[in-house]
């Protein structure tokens, strides 16, 4: 093996390994809001509804995401790399500003509500939602092989929150304590107000702090947003790196053309191979129609497949965590909101290296967790006493099956993107669009359910006997 196919193989790795570091910028800020929850849903006023807001105000963020596909669809221009910059930049901003703002409160129509901490989740959702479809059409720059790492380095958006998640804890069980009220009578209405003689004592929950701060916890988001920040300016300006993108023909709906000139001399014969093998794959036979309508009708389930798959994962189950989980106690909803994280990029790293083509497979791992989901649906909807409420095998249960069904759904969500990626830029970036499409049709169905039916009912640790720890 020669030197320079040596340092070839070095240059893909370090690429490979950039584009991990990269990916994980699209998410980590909101997925490590989405955990902190078990701290902040004690702390805020909007109390258990707090994960559908973080949900609908997300998806209404996807007019971003719309903009960007609409533009890239009317327009032969590719702006993928300025926008890039700018979700990392005003991420990083957004979280030195939450920091300062996040338990902030403001009151509105007579109730309080952390307006302060709402702008700036739509602040990043509005980014990450874009990153969805812009990270994902910078990445069809890239021969198939930099999917894997893309995704890895997605689920680590989710992991490395909520293993710094776990090690803060959200600060153990529950005390509760008698707390007096004393009040006064109103001299027009007869009624008591506070301040008087008459005193009533009511049991009251007291929650111990995590072993470090959000703050604390929002300063790691930081760190680790700029690291992605140093590894796309790295990508983008290294010319070693930069020259292992693709080059795309003039028509949009052309599967991977060409490398860029002397890529091959440069490069190696093994990345050579692997570029060859890339374009191969993508090349279709313009006179088969009967081939093309076959494609067509895949590129079409595979897209169905990540519709129902992301309206599960993050339109229902993320609006409905609080309901499912709190009931049987703070660490069962420390652990569903953080372990599932955890499981997501080995699920990943697993469908990466072990890709399902069959669609029957995926079909049947979709009715899995459509059934899982239901059963979590069906015990938020009976909160706060769902079924087992009071044993520890009802946890223990309910964590269980969320694991599961995020296994399932993250797998066929990256075995979609995998496919569609084959069938060239356009298939790919429809496919990222629909991942928003389906969020958002979850999210915006789940909002008034929680927060303006008797569906869902909030509980409370000091009254209810089947609460546990």
């Amino acid at each position: 093996m020669t030197a320079t196919m040596v340092n070839s193989d070095r240059t893909v790795i370090l690429a490979k390994i950039l584009m991990g570091v990269f990916a994980m910028s699209g998410w980590i800020d909101i997925s490590g809001l989405f955990v902190e929850l078990s701290v902040m849903v004690h702390t805020l006023p909007e109390g258990w509804t707090l994960p559908s807001y973080y949900q609908l105000i997300g998806q209404v963020a996807n007019v971003a995401t719309i903009a960007f596909f609409i533009y890239t669809r009317v327009s032969n221009r590719r702006i993928e790399i300025p926008v890039n910059y700018v979700i990392i930049i005003v991420g990083i901003a957004s979280l030195v500003l939450m920091i300062f703002f996040w338990d902030y409160t403001i009151e509105v129509r007579g109730a309080m509500h952390s307006i302060p901490l709402l702008i700036l989740v739509a602040s990043l959702s509005l980014v990450d939602c874009t990153s969805s479809i812009s990270f994902l059409a910078y990445l069809s720059n890239f021969p198939a092989s930099f999917v894997g790492p893309f995704y890895v380095g997605d689920g680590l958006s989710a992991l490395l929150p909520s293993v710094a998640s776990l090690i803060q804890g959200n600060g153990g069980k529950t005390q509760c304590v008698n707390a007096s009220m004393t009040r006064v009578p109103n001299t027009t209405t007869g009624t008591y107000i506070s301040g008087d003689v008459a005193t009533d004592y009511q049991l009251v929950p007291i929650y111990p702090s995590p072993l470090f701060s959000v703050e604390a916890f929002m300063g790691f988001l930081i760190f680790m947003m700029v690291g992605s920040l140093v590894a796309y300016t790295l990508l983008n300006n290294v010319p070693k790196l930069k020259k292992l993108e693709l080059t795309h023909g003039k028509n949009e709906d052309s599967q991977y053309a060409v490398l860029l000139e002397n890529i091959a001399d440069e490069s190696g014969s093994e990345l050579s191979d692997e570029i060859s093998s890339d374009r191969a794959k993508s090349k279709i036979t313009n006179g088969d129609k009967l081939h093309k309508h076959s494609q067509e009708s895949g590129v079409i389930y595979w897209c169905v497949l990540q519709f129902w798959s992301c309206l599960l994962q993050y339109g229902v189950l993320g609006s409905i965590s609080s309901y499912s989980a709190l009931p049987y106690g703070n660490l069962v909803f420390l652990f569903t909101l953080t372990l599932p994280q955890i499981a997501n990029p080995l699920t990943c790293l697993f469908a990466h290296y072990f890709p399902i083509s069959n669609k029957f497979i995926t079909s049947a791992m979709a009715f899995a967790a459509t059934t899982g989901s239901a059963y979590l649906l069906w015990l938020a909807a009976t909160s706060p006493y769902p079924f087992l409420c009071g044993s520890n095998w009802g946890g223990f249960i309910e964590v269980a099956v969320t694991i599961i069904v995020v296994i399932l759904l993250s797998y066929c969500r990256v075995t979609s993107a995998f496919r569609t990626h084959q069938h060239g830029r356009r298939a790919f970036i429809v496919n990222s669009f629909v991942i928003q499409c389906g969020a958002l049709v979850g999210a915006v169905t789940m909002f008034p359910l929680i927060n303006y039916t008797d569906m869902f009912n909030e509980g409370d640790p000091c009254t209810q006997h089947c609460y546990r720890e």
